[in-house]
Parts: C-alpha cells; structure tokens; sequence
C-alpha cells in the first residue's frame, strides 16, 4: 500500500492517529487495521513524501475460559489478547477459547489449525490454562510460533 500527499494527516500509515489523511479517500478502517503504524518514508524526485506501510503478519488467539464465566470477562480476555498482540506487531484473525472440555477444546483445536493454514498465520497467541504440548505440536505443524500471554 502507497499513500502519499501534502495534506492533514499525509505520511502517516492506516490506522494510526490520523486515518483519513489525504490520498486515504474512503478509507475502510476494518481493512485498513492489520497495517503497521511505523511508517517507512522514502522520498520522490520532487521532494514530495511517500510512506510505504507493510501489512502485519497474522496471528490466531487461543484463550482458556471457565464454562461459567461472564460475557464481559470473555470479552476482557479477548480484548487484553488483542492488545498483547497489537504490541507484539501481529494482526489478531480470531481468538478461539478453550475450557477444559475434551470434546470441545478438540474440536476447536481443529478450527484453530484450519484457519491458520487457511490465512498463513506465522503465531498462535496463547492465554491462560491452555494445553501447550497440543498447541506446540499445531503450531510446529503449520509452522507457526507460539507466544504465551501471561
């Protein structure tokens, strides 16, 4: 992605503090947030800047929660796996979330591994009481790295 331009908010990268900037148009910011907010300038023959923004490597989440637990505490704990992954430089796909039912955390172990060959994600972000040597051998599996939140 290229964007250049003289205005407000010209130079920056999609989704930092000025989205919309000149050269953005109609920007549509849910396609625009996998995009690194550290731009990389170069400039053109006539002096005009041009910022290039690489897009994110993709990252699956994987979270573990009771079967009981509230509404706002699953979405605590996705919103906290997110922002851990904003600040490890990865674009969040999807959080899957496990709670100790074997039959159940199979099957979303599938959903996990399928999406990820799907979409070519490089990590799988992990919270909680999850089981590591399952999402080790997923992850070794379809070349991923895992990072663990703590």
């Amino acid at each position: 992605m290229l964007i250049s331009g003289t205005g407000t908010g010209a130079g920056k990268c999609p989704g930092s503090d000025a989205l919309f900037g000149q050269g953005i148009g109609d920007a549509n910011p849910a396609r625009l947030g996998a995009f690194q907010l550290r731009p990389r300038k170069n400039t053109r023959p006539d002096g005009e800047a041009i910022v290039m923004c690489m897009p994110r490597p993709l990252a699956v989440g994987l979270v573990h929660q009771s079967a009981n637990a509230l509404t706002i505490e699953r979405g605590q704990a996705r919103i906290a796996l997110s922002l851990f992954a904003n600040a490890e430089g990865y674009a969040l796909v999807e959080t899957f979330e496990v709670d100790g039912s074997a039959t159940r955390d199979a099957a979303t172990l599938l959903a996990l591994e399928e999406l990820a060959q799907r979409v070519e994600a490089v990590a799988v972000i992990v919270s909680g009481d999850v089981d590591r040597e399952k999402v080790e051998a997923i992850a070794e599996w379809v070349r991923m790295v895992v990072l663990v939140r703590t």
